[in-house]
């Protein structure tokens, strides 16, 4: 028994991999390389064993195994308590002198003969050298000519069902061979439906990151159009102005900006402090649209009109109340009596 397992890299990104819960990923992983696993891919271990190592419970581990063996991915035989890792000799191959030598000890162990029978078939169907790997008497005795396991392990599929010799097994190998057949085409499926969900995937992101583009380009071009009629109405702009200006565009817009540096040019005030006076005022009012600062506008010219309009008399000099004068006192403060 080798002290290492071979774990491909490829396994992570494998299309079946990837659709595993955590739980099933971490199962799967064990089953190939723990302590108990062989070169053959054959080897006994029990459901309460491998609860103990995963710190499952013995029903969660045999609800596992009844998983795998659907998925079609390994044989479990009960009565045995031997587990048959399907696709094994695909990645495994005993392909020289020292793993063949140690694939026919193991081989002389394995307690279920139908477990023996299905290596068998694969090992043949993956054109490796049978006679070495199987000893005459277990080829003969145990195995005889009734095997038909599809050829095409590319796959590692089992498309016809093995004749069985003992009862015990039939139902986990049934599991194992009457789902495979169209797992095939499922898989196909899965992995045109992954690869279409990728293409969309990618394509929306590549939208989001063009909109987030779009928007990036246009609060600069905006930026540059308020610094541009800022110094074209008030003066050359600087670092400090520039980040004054930059704040508040996150509070409302560069049309906003640009109507109260326009307000500042209609007063003649053209301080960057006055603008921001007038930019706190609308938004402290809650006035950050166009309409909105229009609107605020003419109500605080009316305002300001009525405020000065208390004292005015219809007809006087400019419609103003005409001041009125002593006469008498002016005369005497003339005449200096006062």
């Amino acid at each position: 028994m080798a002290k290492y397992r071979q774990i491909f890299t490829e396994f992570w990104s494998d299309s079946f991999v990837i659709d595993l819960q955590p739980d099933e990923r971490y199962f799967y992983l064990y089953i190939i390389s723990n302590t108990k696993s062989t070169q053959s891919g054959i080897y006994e271990i029990s459901p309460k064993y491998i609860a103990t190592e995963l710190g499952y419970s013995k029903d969660y581990v045999e609800e596992l195994i009844k998983r795998f063996c659907d998925f079609g991915k390994i044989l479990y035989n009960k009565d045995t308590k031997e587990i048959m890792i399907l696709n094994w000799i695909k990645y495994n191959s005993p392909n020289n002198i020292n793993s063949v030598l140690g694939v026919q000890k193991e081989l002389k162990r394995v307690k279920s003969k139908e477990f023996i029978k299905v290596l068998f078939d694969i090992c043949k169907a993956a054109q490796l050298d049978v006679k070495k790997i199987f000893e005459d008497f277990i080829v003969e005795e145990c195995i005889g000519k009734n095997t038909n396991l599809d050829k095409n392990l590319e796959d590692d599929k089992i498309t016809e069902e093995i004749p069985l010799g003992s009862p015990s097994i039939a139902p986990c190998i049934e599991h194992g061979t009457n789902r495979i057949r169209s797992k095939e085409q499922e898989v196909k499926n899965n992995e045109q439906g992954l690869k279409n969900k990728e293409e969309a995937v990618m394509i929306k992101e590549a939208q989001v990151i063009i909109k987030e583009a779009q928007v990036i380009i246009k609060g600069e071009d905006e930026i540059k159009n308020v610094i541009k009629v800022f110094e074209e109405n008030i003066h050359v702009i600087s670092p400090i102005v520039q980040e004054i200006i930059l704040a508040f565009t996150k509070q409302v817009s560069s049309k906003i900006i640009i109507m109260a540096i326009n307000e500042a040019v209609s007063y003649n005030v053209k301080t960057i402090i006055y603008i921001s006076k007038v930019l706190n005022n609308w938004i402290n009012n809650d006035v950050k649209t166009e309409s909105q600062v229009i609107a605020y506008q003419k109500q605080w010219i009316n305002k300001k009109d009525k405020k000065t309009g208390k004292n005015v008399k219809q007809g006087g000099f400019c419609d103003y109340e005409q001041r009125q004068y002593d006469f008498d006192i002016l005369e005497k403060q003339l005449l200096g009596q006062l």
